[in-house]
């Protein structure tokens, strides 16, 4: 009887690097569809309130307080007005470190102490029936009452906060959208569609070489791989190893932030868009260079394109 030879710890060792290709390309995808699915969900989010509304809240939250100054920021989520055409035109390749939600501010000059008006606040609104909590930055009040998000902080007059000077009597209030519901859930159902359409490719793939095998029965058995396809596989192999590195923050970040969200479900959460970390300041150059090359491996791996089989 003639021996077979087989070439087993090879074998194990292309079959080990090519399962954690797929795990990779996998989550990179998914991070994309959750963050594709969150920006969805985040369409047709409701207006923010008029600065006549927004000042009129401000105020009636603190009685006897008088609003010296509001401004608004109405796009959904958007870069901070770089006030440089150049600048301003560069954004949508290279993106920017002010990416952030739209708002409504109204500073309010207090009759007393500012951290004496935040605690009232606190109480009035609580009695509204809003959740209330400290902000990220535990510099003041966040509030939510599944519409709105709102903060009040001790400020100066332009709104920026005054950490460890809580005497002034000055405070800002500001107003902002609250997440959609749908937010989470289109961001998961993106996040499965994701691995699917990865698990889709890699599946074809593999039939792909399983078909260019060819097994001959006789006095021996023979296994030879006739369609291994070298210019295929370097293309595919070249382009995806850039999109993973080059996407690779991107996918870190979006990752833990879907499952902090999912895992730890805070209560009051500002309005940070999922796909926040692909916004940043080189970052979303790069993301955008790195998509282009999954998207190239995806159409070279689904198509084909470029076999080069190789003749016995």
């Amino acid at each position: 009887m003639s021996a077979v030879t087989v070439a087993a710890a090879p074998t194990r060792q292309r079959s080990g690097r090519g399962v954690a290709t797929v795990v990779a390309v996998g989550l990179t995808v998914a991070a994309l569809g959750a963050a594709l699915g969150a920006w969805v969900g985040w369409m047709g989010a409701p207006p923010l309130p008029r600065t006549v509304d927004a000042q009129a809240l401000a105020t009636d939250l603190i009685s006897g307080g008088t609003a010296t100054r509001t401004e608004r920021v109405d796009p959904t989520f958007d870069y901070e007005d770089q006030g440089s055409p150049t600048a301003g035109a560069l954004l949508p390749v290279l993106g920017g470190d002010d990416y952030q939600a739209g708002y409504v501010l109204v500073v309010v000059q207090t009759p007393g102490r500012g951290d004496a008006a935040i605690a009232g606040i606190r109480r009035q609104l609580e009695a509204r029936g809003w959740r209330t909590g400290e902000t990220p930055d535990r510099l003041g009040l966040a509030a939510d009452n599944g519409h709105q998000y709102l903060e009040v902080y001790p400020s100066d007059n332009y709104g920026l906060p005054t950490a460890g000077s809580q005497d002034l009597a000055r405070v800002s209030v500001v107003i902002q959208r609250n997440e959609p519901v749908r937010v989470v859930a289109l961001s998961v159902i993106g996040w499965l569609i994701g691995l699917s359409v990865v698990a889709g490719l890699s599946t074809r793939a593999g039939l792909s070489i399983t078909a260019g095998l060819s097994i001959r029965t006789g006095a021996s058995i023979r296994v030879r791989t006739s369609s291994v396809i070298p210019q295929r596989q370097s293309t595919i192999a070249g382009t995806l190893g850039l999109g993973l590195l080059l996407l690779l923050p991107g996918t870190l970040v979006t990752t833990v932030h879907l499952g902090y969200i999912l895992v730890v479900r805070p209560d009051l959460l500002p309005p940070i868009p999922l796909w926040d970390a692909y916004m940043f300041w080189g970052i979303k150059a790069i993301s955008i260079v790195g998509l282009l090359s999954l998207i190239i491996a995806g159409l070279v791996t689904a198509t084909g394109r470029g076999d080069r089989p190789v003749r016995p």
